[in-house]
């Protein structure tokens, strides 16, 4: 090689406009040459280095790996390209040495930032072989218009049995291995994600394990797009769920910490911090649950998923699991991106990540359960009021057969009786007087009767008002103690109201005056019945004896009060103490009725 001459301007030119460091050594290692981009590189300026021996200014390379290559390129005069390490300034690079005559160029880059890539990359891929191995499910990708598709880890060996290892196989031999009964919708399923371009589609199936039974799996077929967005390969984790189907449990995951078992998890888990609780980590699957984007789930904390009212609550469910610092659950409601809510199970475990203190939090959605629960709280409700009900009209329906009983049949033996006493001609005084006491006696169980017909049946309903009804039954009791009853109906549009309801509203006030007169011991009664549009208001208030509502268990009467009130969802309120009377009501919502 013909040696360069350093003194020529266009030579130096051309050298200090190079981007790769260079420097020329004579045959006693004296530096005669270095460029700027040597300067920067090695971070020592040209004064003071050239007209020096190179080992002089790098003694700790004297005999090493620099010198070994430096003299072997001179004395053989051929070039050499190799890669050093230079602790002194912990820097990788690229040297290309050309040997002349006269001593030795080097060219040389700073190659520290390729080579850390490249430890990065192996460590990478170091790892991707690792997670294949610790994954629970069998990973495989399905290149689009190819006709096979690559198994890639030994899950396929160890769920189903099956002794191929990162191999291609027949994308119809997949297709027969899912049951026939799944086979359409699983491929349909497949169908819709290449079509909608959906990124993510889970679905469970039967898979036939190479004994010729079928496991139930769970996969997750993911859809990678290339920057035109073309679909280009799928691909999934098939895992199996044959236990966690039959006993109703989910597979348990044996490493939650682990990126990519916690990014292919069924359950929603998210990581955030011990202190801020901002989301620093979030899978898909609760991206799915919530309808968040990754960045914006990342710009959250864990108050955000919470309802307004529910966020202050958060603090000391976090202080409890510092103090704690195990794995806690509970429940929480929480709030879709949408606005829909969320019931879920919340595990929460204290864990590092990146070397901070953080929670891991795995979250399964209870909503449709909660739900569920719901409806069959409304069914019992619904069960207990027909039973009410029922009860109710076999009371009503007892109380008119004897009515009618008394009416029709002991009463008239009554008055036939006492006609036939009318006929009876007494010879002396003691038998008048004995005819007398029979006539009166029997009058007297006639009204007697007349009168428990009338508390029987309402003797207005069916035939005029309840309105009506009510004025009669006050006029119909007597009051033995001079009681004085105010009573007043307000804009009661009965037309508007159903047969049932008005005997129930009859029955509660007749129910709570027959209490007043047994037990209150008043002087002064109020009966008020009004109606607005969406109401119906039962008042009765008595000035007696009262008692203690939370002593005192309710009676028969009460508890009466209280069953045809719950038949048409009516509140119940009572009010009382010893010695300041009762305030009984009732609140009827005559909306839809």
């Amino acid at each position: 090689m013909k040696p360069l001459d350093f003194g020529n301007q266009a030579v130096r030119k051309l050298l200090e406009s190079i981007t790769d460091g260079f420097y020329f050594l004579d045959l006693n290692w004296i530096v005669l040459y270095f460029n700027k981009q040597a300067e920067q590189i090695l971070n020592i300026r040209r004064e003071d280095i050239i007209g020096r021996n190179i080992w002089t200014c790098f003694p700790e390379e004297y005999g090493k790996e620099f010198y070994k290559k430096f003299k072997h390129s001179l004395e053989s005069q051929q070039s050499s390209y190799f890669e050093e390490y230079l602790p002194r300034l912990g820097i990788w690079g690229e040297l290309t040495v050309y040997p002349s005559e006269t001593g030795i160029s080097v060219h040389f880059r700073d190659i520290t930032k390729r080579k850390e890539n490249e430890s990065l990359l192996r460590q990478m891929n170091h790892n991707y072989r690792m997670i294949l191995k610790a994954t629970s499910g069998a990973i495989w990708e399905y290149q689009l218009g190819k006709d096979t598709c690559y198994w890639h880890n030994e899950h396929f060996k160890d769920l189903f049995g099956y002794n191929i290892v990162n191999a291609p196989v027949l994308h119809t031999f997949w297709e027969s291995l899912i049951h026939p009964d799944d086979r359409q919708e699983k491929l349909r399923r497949v169908a819709a994600q290449l079509e909608y371009g959906y990124e993510m589609d889970r679905s469970e199936y039967r898979f036939k394990k190479a004994d010729g039974t079928y496991a139930y799996v769970l996969e997750r077929t993911f859809l990678e797009k290339n920057e035109s967005g073309e679909a280009i390969k799928l691909v999934g984790c098939t895992e199996d769920i044959t236990v966690m189907k039959r006993a109703g449990q989910e597979l348990q995951k044996s490493e939650l910490n682990h990126r990519l078992l916690f990014q292919k998890s069924s359950l929603a888990e998210i990581i955030c911090g011990e202190d801020t609780l901002q989301i620093l980590k979030v899978n898909d699957a609760a991206l799915e649950m919530y309808g968040y984007t990754q960045e914006e789930f990342l710009a959250l904390d864990v108050h955000d998923l919470r309802p307004p009212s529910e966020r202050e609550s958060l603090k000391e469910r976090v202080k409890e699991a510092k103090t704690l610092n195990s794995t806690f659950r509970y429940m929480a409601n929480h709030v879709k991106k949408n606005g829909e809510p969320l019931l879920v199970e919340i595990s929460a475990a204290c864990m590092e990540y990146d070397g901070f203190q953080c929670f891991l939090i795995a979250l399964s959605d209870h909503t449709h359960r909660r739900h569920l629960e719901r409806q069959i709280e409304d069914l019992r409700l619904i069960s207990q009021k027909n039973i009410a009900k029922a009860a109710i009209e076999a009371q009503e329906k007892q109380k008119e057969e004897i009515a009618i009983e008394l009416h029709d049949n002991i009463n008239q033996v009554l008055a036939t009786t006492k006609m036939s006493l009318c006929c009876i001609k007494p010879s002396d005084q003691n038998q008048r007087s004995l005819l007398e006491h029979s006539k009166t006696s029997i009058l007297y169980c006639i009204d007697e009767i007349r009168r428990l017909t009338k508390s029987f049946t309402p003797p207005s309903l069916g035939k005029s008002s309840l309105e009506a009804a009510v004025h009669s039954l006050i006029q119909s009791i007597p009051f033995i103690r001079g009681e004085q009853v105010d009573v007043a109906i307000t804009n009661l549009q009965e037309e508007k109201l159903d047969e049932g309801f008005k005997v129930t509203v009859y029955r509660i006030i007749q129910e709570q005056l027959t209490n007043i007169l047994k037990h209150a011991e008043a002087s002064t009664i109020v009966i008020r019945l009004s109606q607005s549009q969406y109401c119906l208001s039962v008042l009765i208030e008595d000035d007696g004896k009262g008692f203690d509502v939370n002593a005192k268990r309710y009676g028969i009467g009460l508890n009466n009060i209280k069953n045809r009130a719950d038949l048409y969802n009516g509140l119940l309120n009572i009010q009382s103490s010893p010695r300041r009377g009762c305030t009984l009501t009732v609140e009827f919502i005559l909306e839809g009725r």
